[in-house]
């Protein structure tokens, strides 16, 4: 009687384990299965497919950044980005306003091909640490947070992609064009400026390295420097005598003063239109812009002239005022040891966020 049981005893012990390896095996597989599943780190990037891609939803952080960026525009910088004139000065609600209203609709087409372009672009060497340049590294370390906030809009921010927050502002005159590799550019240039604004403070770092290394610019030839400071010590008032300065909403609240060795003075590289022009824009000045959805009509921004900044003896000694006096950029040290970087192809210099997509995308 004891041998049966103990019998018994060690069957059920066997089909136990039996029991428990299969279990086990069925996991281990189940697990070497999804880990097939996952890329390896820095070559794809891991994005949760139901939140990579919003149309038209605006949240808090939109409107909170528009209650900030709007007031530092002048009145006729808001108008020109809006082409909406107020009937008196200072209506910075309205102007607010604008930036809600003037939201258009994407169309399925729409939606279809920015997501298929977006799809691209996050496998793109640039982002994922497959392309030898020193902007695509610097920027690889950032894209696996990558989100696509897209607003589709009309007569907001001269019809020029920009960003505001979290979000890229898609004009609907260029997506009319269904120039997509173009539209394609413009995302990755967009969502460029998403990532600086995120993480400013580690770009401002990687300007300072990659713009300001005195053995580096001697050796070719190049003398310059470049200056951060705040926006706010700085005084751009003679510039409005015959411009009106336009804020770019993709830079910061630093300006980066250039100094030029051989020109031996200080300068900054602002956006600008000419004032009589604008002045003598009569879809503009009537409000018949808005009416006629005529982008033609819009004031042309330039970004060609440097404008000599002198120190501000009356408000301290870290204040700055820019002067009338101007140069071309393309006199600059700064933009030729840029045009010699990118084998002579035009580089915005206005700011570094701007000069740093530009080489991103170009080298």
């Amino acid at each position: 009687m004891k041998s049966i049981f103990k019998t018994c005893i060690y069957i059920l012990l066997v089909c136990i384990v039996i029991f428990f390896s299969i279990q086990y095996i069925f996991i281990l597989n189940e697990g070497f299965e999804n880990n097939n599943d996952i890329p390896e780190p820095n070559n794809e990037l891991i994005i949760d497919k139901r939140h990579r891609v919003t149309f038209n939803k605006i949240g808090h952080d939109y409107n909170e950044y528009i209650n900030k960026y709007v007031p530092v525009n002048s009145v006729e910088s808001i108008h020109i980005k809006t082409g909406f004139k107020p009937s008196k000065e200072y209506e910075y609600k309205r102007f607010i306003s604008k930036y809600k209203e003037h939201l258009v609709d994407f169309s399925d087409i729409e939606q279809e091909k920015l997501t298929e372009l977006i799809n691209e672009i996050i496998k793109d060497p640039k982002f994922n640490r497959r392309h030898n340049s020193k902007y695509s590294m610097f920027v690889s370390d950032f894209a696996s947070s990558m989100k696509w906030n897209l607003l589709k809009t009309r007569n907001l921010e001269l019809n020029l992609p920009c960003t505001i927050s979290n979000y890229i502002l898609f004009p609907e005159s260029q997506l009319k064009t269904k120039d997509w590799r173009h539209i394609k550019e413009t995302l990755m240039h967009e969502q460029i400026h998403i990532l600086q604004r995120q993480y400013q403070d580690k770009f401002n770092e990687f300007y300072k390295q990659l713009f300001n290394n005195p053995r580096h610019n001697n050796t070719r030839g190049y003398g310059y420097h470049l200056l951060p400071i705040k926006k706010e010590l700085v005084d751009y008032s003679a510039l409005e005598i015959e411009h009106i300065q336009i804020q770019n909403p993709d830079e910061d609240d630093t300006e980066w003063i250039i100094y030029d060795t051989y020109l031996n003075g200080y300068y900054i590289v602002p956006y600008v239109v000419n004032r009589n022009i604008y002045d003598n824009m009569e879809g503009f000045q009537n409000n018949t812009f808005q009416k006629n959805n005529n982008n033609t009509d819009m004031p042309n921004v330039s970004t060609l002239s440097a404008f000599k900044v002198e120190l501000n003896k009356t408000s301290g000694p870290h204040s700055y005022l820019v002067t009338g006096n101007r140069t071309a950029v393309q006199g600059l040290e700064y933009y030729k040891y840029l045009m010699n970087l990118t084998n002579k192809k035009h580089i915005n210099v206005a700011h570094p966020n701007e000069t740093f997509t530009d080489l991103f995308l170009i080298t």
